[in-house]
């Protein structure tokens, strides 16, 4: 478990998870209602309306790697469950508008009617020695608030 953590709970009391103190919040502007800078990558959560379809998945893929050169899929169609919730997990590297190689997976959960794609990202150098600090203590943590 984290040595040193902090909550965080959405502003709409749809989910909550911990945030590792390596981690800082930064403001975020709809459509993204949670956005975090850790190290030289970022967390964040968004929500889509319709399916975690495989063509809805691309959508996602080809929105967050619009700037990006070369990016590729790498991963798609990997399942399972996120508290409760059906989960499909994509898998991605790329280089960045800053000339930056780097990984992305993103983990779509469906619920509400729609599906939440908690999403990381980080220099694909650091991604061994960092997603373990930064992105798991988030995807171990993250729970929906039930209604």
């Amino acid at each position: 478990m984290l040595a040193s953590a902090t909550p965080f709970v959405d502003a709409q009391h749809r989910y909550h998870f911990t945030m590792p103190t390596v981690c800082r919040t930064a403001p975020a502007a709809p459509p993204v209602p949670a956005y975090a800078a850790c190290g030289d990558g970022y967390a964040m959560v968004l929500f889509r309306g319709g399916s975690t379809s495989r063509a809805g998945l691309q959508a996602l893929f080809d929105e967050l790697t619009s700037t990006w050169r070369n990016p590729k899929l790498l991963l798609n169609e990997a399942r399972g469950t996120l508290d409760g919730y059906p989960l499909r997990t994509i898998f991605a590297e790329g280089t960045d508008r800053r000339g930056v190689r780097v990984d992305l997976q993103v983990l779509a959960v469906a619920k509400d009617g729609g599906w939440y794609a908690l999403t990381f990202s980080l220099p694909a150098n650091e991604w061994r020695s960092d997603a373990p600090r930064y992105f798991v203590p988030i995807r171990q943590s993250f729970r929906f608030d039930r209604r």
